[in-house]
């Protein structure tokens, strides 16, 4: 299997922007409202100047593939992400997970096609991406969202060597 690299990027920009439609749609389905979505150029991750978006809880996406994998992060913006997202029912928590897998199977190339799929809540955007492995050799995709009069920006991250690590809760935390 070839490994999941930052030079993927531009392979990975085309086969995203070739999905677009598909993903808005699943993001519309989960959201419970209509989302548009427009893929942004990729750029690689820089220590010290990390997009805003990783302030703050959000939802993330981990995405298994082997030993390493890439994630897709959601800033906690009212008017894009519904209010039952931090606390999902068993219904919602269905819809997360299947979000995953169509966002890894749309974003990420047929090569690398995700065997594991997972979503929450977490409080610490920032602090999951590190616990994931996120550091200089990653790479960012920009996926811009919009509902409504609302704005924001969504992420996707690889590698990630950890991604396994990154829904769960900080050791000194318990999981929201």
């Amino acid at each position: 299997m070839p490994t999941l690299g930052p030079e993927l990027a531009p392979a990975i920009t085309a086969h995203s922007a070739a999905g677009v439609g598909e993903m808005a749609q699943a993001l519309t389905r989960t959201f419970d409202r209509p989302v548009s979505l427009t893929i942004g150029e990729p750029q690689p991750f820089d220590p010290a100047n990390s997009p805003p978006e990783f302030v703050g809880p959000g939802l993330g996406l981990a995405l298994t593939i082997g030993d390493t994998g890439a994630a897709v992060v959601f800033a906690e913006t009212p008017g894009i992400l519904p209010a039952w997202y931090a606390n999902p029912d068993p219904t919602g928590q269905s819809k997360l997970t299947t979000l995953a897998q169509e966002l890894g199977m749309l974003l990420l190339p047929d090569d690398f096609m995700p065997d594991g799929f997972e979503a929450a809540r977490v409080s610490d955007l920032k602090l999951a991406l590190q616990s994931a492995g996120l550091s200089a050799g990653c790479s960012l995709l920009p996926l811009k969202l919009a509902a409504d009069q609302t704005a924001s920006t969504a992420w996707l991250i690889w590698p990630l060597p950890q991604v396994k690590n990154l829904l769960a809760p900080p050791p000194d935390q318990p999981q929201s």
